[in-house]
Parts: C-alpha cells; structure tokens; sequence
C-alpha cells in the first residue's frame, strides 16, 4: 500500500506540473486558428514567456530588435538534459562547421553525441498569419508531450522557434484586421500600406544582401549561432490549387547548392508528404512552382542545412472560405507528387494552423530518427568546402568603388565568408591587381556562398513532367559582380599572395559612419556612389557644393564635385586632393574646366496608397544612407505648391492609372483611396514647369508621358513569360525577362552618365523599354541610356531579348523651366541593383 500511494501522489504531482502549463487558449482566451481570431504580437510574445515560465523544456530570449524596435525573440525546445547543456551543443555544431579548427576525432564525437538543431521561422510575410498562430500549438505540443517518441524526438533535437519574423509587419496587419473586422463593408479589406517599414513581401528577397534589421538578427542570433541542419520556412500561398507545398523543389537548383543538401531535401519532404497523407491531410504535393535558385531566399542551402519551405494555402486571412473548388490540373491529379489530392470544401485558418504546425513537428521529427545521418552529413558538406575542390583558388575583385566594397565586406563577411585585403600588387590572369584588392580564398566552410554570389551562372532552362518549361520563380541572376558593377578574377594556387590583412566587418547599409570634416578645397570621385550620398545630404543642409560641367583639355573628372566649405560633412566619401587629378607628374591644366554650383535638393518621394515595395526600398535607401527626404501623399500634390516643400519629387514604380485614380479596392475607406486625380495632375504640371524635377522609375514613366504628352511611350512588357504587347502593329515577339541583367550603353558626356561606366549593367524586370512616339509636345527629349545593340543578356535568363536592342533605357525631358528623367527600369531594386544607383542620384541632380 505504501508503494502503491507514492506512486499515486507521484502521478498527481506530474499532473498538477502538467496542468500549470498554460495552454494557447489560456493566455489568449480563444484557440489559435478560431475563425475570425488573430492573437496580435503582444499575446504571442506574452504566451511564448508563460510557457517557457512553466515548462522546463522551452527558454525564452530576446536576441535583436526589429526595424521599429520590436522584441525579436528565440524560443528554444528540447529535453532539460539539452537546454542544460546548450553551450556544450552550440560548440559541437561548430566543431562540424568548420574541420580545419578541430579535429577528425572531434568530429567523430560530435557526430555520436551532437544533436540535430531544427530553426523553425513563422511568419515571414506578415498577411501569412497561420505560421505565427501555429507556432503556438507546435510550441505547447513539445513542451507537454509525454509521448514516449516525442520524448526521445526532444532528446536528439534542439528546436529554435522564432515565434515571428516581421513582427513591425505583423503587427500591422493584425491591427488593420481588428480595426475593420466588425464592419461588414470593410471586414477583409486589404492594407493599403506595406506590411514592413520598407520592403513589404521582399523581406524574404533578402537573404544574400542581408539589408534589414530582421534578416541581420537572424543571420547572426538564428543560423550563425546555432547552425541549424534544418529551417523549416513557414509560408502561405494562394487559396486555391493543393494544400500544402514541401520540397523537393522543381528544378533548378543553384550550382553551389551541395548535392548532398538536394538528397537531404528530397529524402525529408517525401517524408513529410507521406506522413501528411498517412494522417489525412489531403492535398500535400511537392516538386512544383517553387525552385532553389537564388539565395535571395535561402540562406541556409550555402551554411550547411536544407531550408524546408512549407507554403499553406491561404484563407480570406482569419476568415474561411466556406466552399472552395476542388484544384485543377495537377493539382487536383494523384501523383508520386501529389498522393492524395484535396477534393475541395471549407477551408480555414484552423486548417492552415493544423497543416503548418503538423508539418514542422514531422520536420522535427526527421531530423530526430536520423540524427546522425544529419550530423554527418553537415560536417561532409562542410568538410568539402574546406577541401576546396570547386571552384578557383581564390577570387580576386580588383576594381570596386569604396562605397561598394564596403557594402560587399559587409554582406560577405556577416554571412561568415572569409574575406582579405592584398598588400601589394599581384597579377592574375595576366591582370595586374593593386594593393587593397579584395580577396576571397577557396578552402572556407562558407565559398560556397561566396562563389553563389560572384559567379555568373547560367540560368538553365529546365522541363517539368508535363515537358512545359519550369517558369522562373523569381529572379535569374544573382551575380555580384553584375549587380554591384565590379570587376573579379579567379585566381590560381600560384597567384595567391602570401600576405593579406584580414577584413572585419565594414560599414553596412543601416550603419550611420562617422561624421568628419576635410578643410579646404577637396574634389569627390564621381565615379564613388558615397560622393553622391554626401552631395546629396549636404545640399539638403544648405552646404554649396559645385560640379566639373565641361573639361575640355582639363585633367578633372567629367562630373567630379568640388567642395569649397568647411561646413560640408563626410560619411561616405572619401576626399581627393584636387592635385592628384593633374597629370601623374603633378602638371596639368585646369584650363578647360567649367565648374557650376549644383541647386539645392529637396527630395521628396511620392507615396500612394497603392503599397508599393518598390517605394518601400526606395525611403529604404535614402534612410539608410542618411540622405534627407520628404513623403508626399496625394493630398499633399493636389494640395499645390509642391515647390514650397521640395525642388525634387520622385516616383516609385507604380502604374499611372494607380497614381491618378488611387487603389482600385472599393472596400478601403474613402480616406485611403485617394488618387492624383485632376487636380494633382496640375499641380504636377505646375511645379516641373516652373522649374521643379520629376524622376519616374518603371510603370511610373507613363504618368509625365501622358501629362506632357512627350515624344515617347512604354514599348511592349517583358514580365516572367507570355508575349511582349507591342503597340502600332509591330510584330509581336515571344519575350520573357522574369528577374535578368541586360547590357545598356550610357552617354557619359551626358549630365545623367557622369562618372559611370560606357557598358552599365541594367537590371529588368517586368519592365517596359522606351520608344519614339509622335507627339504635339514642344518638349525635347534625350536618351542617355539605350540597351545594347547586341548581345544584350548578361545574366540571367531571358528569350526575346533581342527587341531590347538599341531601345532606350532612360529618357530625360526638358519641360520648359523643369526636367522630366523617366527610367524604365527600377535602378534601385531591391537595394541589390548597385550597377545603377549614380544613374539615379545623377538623375536627382538634375
């Protein structure tokens, strides 16, 4: 009797622990996944705190601040033997990461003792609610389990949830949702402005730029911290078609994606796919629509583990969809990809959450049954790299602006590559580099991720079962040395120099550098975007700066500034003593040389209620370098005397029937729907007229087209496929640039080319070249920058390309007192397009 009553207080003492853990419903009073109920970032944060109180398998941390300085968060899960040695597991995984700084019987040993480390990222896209809601459930299930597998799941695996990626974003949207959802006008009624401070979807675009606050944390507290051999990704898509997509991916695959990371994949998503459907999960498929091309998306596939993306299909946000069709096509077929087609019927956020927590626990799983296979494997994919079999010996970039090379160094060396500087001439292949090159050597766990970003890959064209060629998801050309405009080498063994200075991480696109001041006269390379950056913020302090406007027999720079006031700030720019631009004697003649005062510049960058990335990534630049600005709101146009705020205004690619008539969702409230209108229109005219600059970038070009009906139009669209709408009944050619790098010519006699290169590479996408119209217009028109005349693809993929040829890039109109620069091109996209940005502050100069 005694045995028998200790062992029945002994089970109502594990009960009493049980019950002390708090479940989801307990904390946010409803049970994630109820129609119609969102728990905001506050309750998720603050539920992920109780749990972690309660249950001694969860720890909570804050490791980083978002981009309005929200709390971003790690939860870690495993067994309390693990969390009890965390520090012990971390230094394992980094005794796998990196052989060259330990041992093989290290390894061996950390292979046997080691566990798999599981990243679990909820809710990237913030509109995608079910991840964040989910993370909930995943969370209490392995804290309270006492399944006897689970129990040995957690202890072979170490889970890291973050319980929200975009909490800024996430927070927003939920807030939109509460704010409309009682009215049954406005109850779903879409959000007017990005869900991110500043890029909106493309946050997860940036994972080789590595630019925003949230990609930052992750990279460093996340994936460089832990080194995880599994990230589950967790998405939606849209609401009709299958289910649920896992990998594998459809072809193709990056080349520096390690081949044993692509059997990884296949071998764990069909894993996941026929678990799903052993547990009635219908409509799970895989090997479609999404690929592993670029590493804009995935970090992790050049760091050792395989990124798990699990895309859900979407409801009406937190309400259902009370009948929805069965899926078409393959979708609704039965395939060794698609086992269990969906048959249709209601589906709700209830559904995403089941789906989307089921989906990381069997993740979880997989990675605890072959915990060792897992180890292994990460420490051979790494041990490759190390062996530095493939690829060159070493990179070397010889020719890259200061600003440039500072925003590389960054970007390389926060994603852990490796990276040196040479202290003395070399020469390789015959190039003679000089002292300071940038060098990157074969033989480091992370070149893979290096060579990803610096060679040019071809984008192969690949057939899916159905023979049809696999549509690029998204952009086909990721290389650097296009994007950025810089010049690498590959290097053998023997060109390597002995000698090189190590480079810690420089300055970053967020960072604000040190303010300094350069008495005297001083020139700026016009060739180095920082010269522009700090132009542009000194002439919005009231700072003069002047311009080298003609050097006829003179030795300065076409478009060199020259500052003369001691109250000019540097940041970015470095000065040039205006001797050293005299001949190599010192002798030169400045004779020749017409220097003018540039303007003042008030930018001021349009905002409209059609949420625009691409004017997110725009404020993301000017704030980032620190260049001042001004968001103008339709009111603010129609009101008039735009002159009175601004002497520049510039438009993001947005299409003119958006800017003139506002958003076309008739649910928003009048207040957000606002457009130019009539009157906006002609205060536009008024201000360009009288002197202002109006710079359009894209779609946005069709606005002053038609406003001052100029000699020039949008020609025919090259988006991701499909056939190029030609106008005037020219033959219509089959074209298709979904994401590529194309070869444009630039005037650089012209005031829009100073200090850029004669061959620029161009960045398109889903973008319209210029031609000549006739017009009754009495403004002049030029065109700085044409798109070669052959051989115009320099990366990427693209079919068509040749009606690119000779076509205009930029234009630039002359209207009467004003300027009118329209690209046809976004020049800044993403922040990733470099290649361009002198095009775009030139233009600003105007």
């Amino acid at each position: 009797m005694p045995l028998l009553r200790l062992v029945v207080c002994c089970c109502v003492a594990i009960a009493g622990v049980s019950a002390q853990i708090p479940s989801p419903k307990d904390v946010l009073g409803f049970k994630p996944g109820t129609d119609g109920m969102l728990a905001d970032y506050d309750q998720i944060l603050a539920y992920h705190q109780k749990l972690a109180a309660a249950a001694d398998r969860v720890t909570y941390e804050v490791v980083g601040k978002t981009t309005e300085g929200r709390d971003m968060v790690s939860v870690v899960i495993s067994s309390p033997k693990n969390l009890a040695r965390l520090d012990e597991i971390r230094a394992q995984q980094a005794t796998l990461a990196d052989p060259r700084r330990t041992t093989p019987k290290a390894i061996r040993t950390a292979v046997k003792t080691g566990k798999v480390v599981v990243l679990v990222n909820e809710s990237i896209h913030s509109t995608e609610v079910g991840p964040a809601q989910a993370g909930m459930v995943t969370a209490h299930f392995l804290a309270t389990t006492k399944d006897r597998k689970w129990i040995k799941v957690l202890d072979n695996v170490v889970v890291v949830l973050t319980p929200c990626h975009n909490p800024d974003g996430y927070a927003t949207v939920v807030g939109w949702w509460n704010k409309w959802k009682d009215d049954k006008k406005t109850r779903g009624v879409g959000l007017p402005v990005l869900y991110h401070k500043y890029v909106g979807h493309d946050n997860n675009r940036d994972w080789f730029m590595l630019t925003q606050a949230e990609t930052r944390v992750t990279v460093t507290e996340m994936h460089l911290k832990w080194k995880p051999q599994i990230v589950v990704d967790q998405h939606q898509m849209g609401s009709s078609g299958a289910r649920m997509f896992v990998p594998p991916y459809t072809e193709p695959y990056e080349p520096f994606v390690h081949p044993l990371l692509r059997k990884q994949l296949e071998d764990l998503g069909r894993t996941v796919l026929n678990a799903m459907k052993k547990d009635g999960l219908k409509g799970v498929w895989c090997n479609r629509r999404f690929d592993a091309w670029t590493p804009a998306r995935a970090f992790m596939h050049y760091h050792g583990g395989v990124r798990i993306l699990t895309e859900v299909a979407s409801a009406r946000l937190a309400d259902p969809i009370a009948r929805q069709r069965p899926p078409r096509g393959d979708a609704g077929t039965k395939s060794t990809d698609n086992p269990a087609p969906w048959k249709g019927g209601r589906w709700g956020l209830d559904d995403i959450v089941r789906y989307t927590s089921r989906g990381a626990l069997l993740a979880i799983k997989h990675g605890a049954d072959n915990r060792e296979k897992w180890l292994k494997n990460f420490a051979k994919i790494h041990q490759d790299f190390c062996d530095g079999k493939k690829g060159p010996a070493a990179y070397v970039i010889p020719r890259i602006t200061n600003t440039a090379a500072n925003q590389l160094c960054d970007l390389l060396t926060l994603g852990a590559v490796e990276v040196s500087r040479t202290t003395k001439e070399i020469t390789v292949g015959g190039r003679k580099c000089p002292p300071g090159s940038l060098l990157i050597k074969n033989g480091q766990p992370y070149f893979g991720f290096a060579s990803a970003l610096l060679e040019n890959s071809p984008y192969p064209v690949t057939r899916g079962a159905n023979g049809r060629m696999n549509r690029p998801y998204d952009m086909t050309c990721h290389a650097l040395p296009l994007l950025m405009d810089f010049d690498v080498v590959r290097a053998t063994a023997n060109e390597i120099p002995a000698e090189a200075k190590p480079v810690v991480a420089a300055k970053t696109l967020r960072a604000q550098p040190t303010t300094t001041r350069a008495k005297g006269r001083f020139g700026l390379d016009p060739n180095d975007e920082g010269s522009y950056i700090d132009v542009l913020t000194n002439l919005a302090r009231g700072v003069g700066v002047k311009r080298v406007v003609e050097r006829e027999g003179a030795s300065y720079p076409l478009g060199a500034f020259i500052v003369e006031s001691d109250e000019f700030q540097l940041r970015h720019a470095t000065p040039v003593v205006l001797g050293s631009w005299l001949s190599p004697s010192g002798r030169g003649s400045r004779s020749g040389c017409k220097v003018e005062t540039l303007k003042p510049r008030r930018i001021g960058v349009y905002w409209s209620w059609t949420a625009s990335m691409d004017e997110g990534w725009t404020r993301f630049l000017f704030d980032g370098f620190g260049i001042p600005f001004t968001r103008i709101r339709p009111a603010d146009v129609r009101a008039g005397n735009l002159s009175d705020k601004i002497d520049v205004l510039l438009f993001a690619s947005v299409d003119r029937r958006s800017l003139v008539g506002g958003p076309r969702d008739r649910k928003l409230p009048e207040e957000y729907r606002g457009g130019l209108g009539d009157a906006g229109q002609q205060a536009l005219k008024t201000f360009v007229e009288s002197g202002g600059t109006m710079v359009t970038m894209n779609a946005s070009s069709g606005l002053p087209m038609q406003l001052f009906d100029l000699p020039v139009s949008r020609g025919s669209s090259f988006g991701r496929g499909g056939r190029g709408r030609g106008r005037g009944g020219e033959n219509r050619v089959r074209t298709s640039i979904p994401g590529s790098i194309m070869r444009a010519r630039v005037d650089v006699k012209h005031s829009l080319g100073w200090g850029g290169n004669e061959m620029t590479p161009v960045f398109l996408r889903e973008a319209r070249p210029f031609e000549i119209r006739t017009s009754e217009g009495d403004a002049t028109v030029q065109f700085p920058v044409r798109y070669a005349t052959k051989d115009v693809v320099l990366g990427g993929y693209a079919t068509g390309a040749e009606v690119l040829h000779g076509k205009a890039a930029v234009a630039i109109a002359k209207v009467k007192k004003g300027t009118v620069v329209m690209f046809a091109f976004s020049p800044q996209f993403r922040c990733q397009t470099w290649s361009t940005y002198r095009l775009l502050f030139n233009a600003l100069l105007q």
